[in-house]
């Protein structure tokens, strides 16, 4: 099983509230190799939060900082970081092309168009991939996993929605990036562990607890939510 993680690459897309959680856990676990994108400085806003950073890194960039700070935990993971964003499926093509998994922890423009692109890129590559997910107030949604040719995709989650789905539902409101409320380093975490434990049964072909359907978890009540397509 660890030799399984030691010789896989992950590319997780955005280094803030679920990034950083999703990174430590990543490299705790033995993940061989990790891709970072992240264009952004540590704002003070970011520290409720964003578990990589603290005062003395305001101002700096996160991937900077975020080497140093990884390596601290597991020196032998390969750690390589990209300074921008992802904008074009072209990207992910190239930059992505021989990673196990892709997955989408940024905001920008939106988590639902942040989406489409690296879906679109990671279809063509036949990389599984999870998108659509994010957290806001009450809320959290670890989003959509994806294994190309084998579980619904993105796009038919999303025309889904169209179709199905209240537009004022929470899980919508998620889903389109349009987050309302605060959040914590609890939430944050919390999420983006749901995420590596998916990411690591993807690579060990175990169980997946995210396909075809889009879970919502209410962390007042630690009740999910699920809309299922089929």
């Amino acid at each position: 099983m660890q030799k399984k993680l030691n010789k896989s690459e992950i590319s997780v897309i955005g280094a803030g509230g679920l990034g950083s959680w999703l990174l430590l856990s990543l490299v705790s676990s033995g993940i061989g190799k990790i891709n970072v994108f992240d264009p952004d400085t540590v704002e003070i806003s970011n520290l409720n939060r964003q578990v990589l950073y603290n005062t003395a890194d305001i101002g700096r960039k996160k991937i900077d900082i975020l080497v140093k700070k990884l390596a601290s935990v597991n020196k032998t993971v390969i750690i390589e970081v990209f300074p921008f964003n992802i904008e074009t499926k072209e990207q992910i093509i190239e930059y992505c092309k021989t990673s196990d998994v892709v997955v989408n922890c940024g905001d920008y423009p939106n988590v639902a168009e942040l989406s489409d692109i690296i879906s679109e890129g990671c279809m063509q590559l036949k990389i599984p991939h999870i998108v659509g997910g994010g957290y806001g107030g009450n809320l959290g949604i670890p989003g959509l996993t994806v294994i190309p040719n084998k579980t619904k995709s993105w796009s038919e989650l999303r025309n889904y929605y169209k179709n199905h789905v209240d537009s004022h539902s929470g899980m919508e409101l998620i889903k389109g990036s349009e987050l309302v409320g605060g959040s914590m380093a609890a939430i944050s975490g919390l999420v983006a562990n749901f995420l590596a434990l998916e990411i690591i049964k993807i690579i060990l072909g175990l169980p997946l607890g995210f396909t075809n359907q889009l879970r919502e978890l209410n962390l007042m009540t630690l009740e999910w939510r699920t809309e299922q397509f089929l």
